[in-house]
């Protein structure tokens, strides 16, 4: 499964975005079917059997190129709400129906989309909650990450954060996205100093354990050695 990352925008998408925003409601269907699009078992193991030359000479896609462009597919319906913005509205009960898919990879781009939908999403937040246990690591981090772009119900979201923080202290990334989304309350997340001071705390002694000081960390010299022994 593989994460989807951002990009510069030309012209083109621009004007492709603003497109799809026009179509609002209509657009979402068509956008539900595209992230919901699953390879075909049988697809594969029919092209898994054909001789490779034939499947040069008909210019059909090896397994891999498939499932790669399935899942591109799905990444495209995700971009597609995401363009939506404000006009999202109607479309996010569709978008948390999908976060119950069996396929993971449909899971994570629906959470992908209701997390950079960020507050307009508001109304996923309970079931964004629940993808904090989801079984695959992807889906628990962007939900995780959703929390603080979302930005809503400070007093019931930061025990949560606390608690998966806690949970995954000895995860780096789960644990890092877990203090961004804590950082994205400001002030309200005061209850978290405790449990932010023991990550802090640990740093200190593994920079200590390597025989740097806390004044050293952020020189290109230290980084580099920091990051060999990560």
């Amino acid at each position: 499964m593989e994460p989807i990352v951002g990009y510069p925008k030309p012209q083109a998408a621009n004007e492709a975005e603003t497109a799809i925003r026009h179509m609002k409601s209509r657009a979402g269907p068509i956008l539900s079917r595209m992230m919901t699009r699953t390879e075909s078992s049988g697809r594969i193991k029919l092209v898994n059997a054909m001789p490779k030359s034939w499947i040069t000479r008909l210019g059909i896609k090896n397994e891999n190129d498939y499932k790669h462009g399935i899942s591109e597919t799905r990444r495209l319906g995700a971009y597609g709400f995401v363009a939506l913005g404000p006009d999202a509205g109607s479309a996010i009960p569709s978008l948390i129906e999908l976060l119950h898919n069996k396929h993971d990879d449909v899971r994570y781009v629906s959470v992908f989309a209701l997390r950079c939908l960020g507050p307009f999403a508001s109304n996923a937040l309970p079931s964004l909650i629940i993808c904090l246990n989801d079984p695959e690591l992807m889906v628990r981090d962007d939900a995780v990450m959703s929390l603080g772009t979302i930005h809503q119900e400070a007093n019931r979201v930061i025990p949560i954060l606390m608690k998966f923080l806690e949970k995954y202290r000895d995860d780096r990334i789960l644990s890092r996205d877990a203090i961004d989304s804590l950082a994205a309350f400001d002030g309200d997340a005061k209850p978290a100093i405790p449990v932010l001071l023991r990550f802090l705390f640990l740093f200190l002694l593994f920079l200590s354990s390597v025989g740097l000081s806390w004044r050293a960390f952020g020189n290109a010299d230290t980084n580099e050695i920091l990051f060999k022994r990560l």
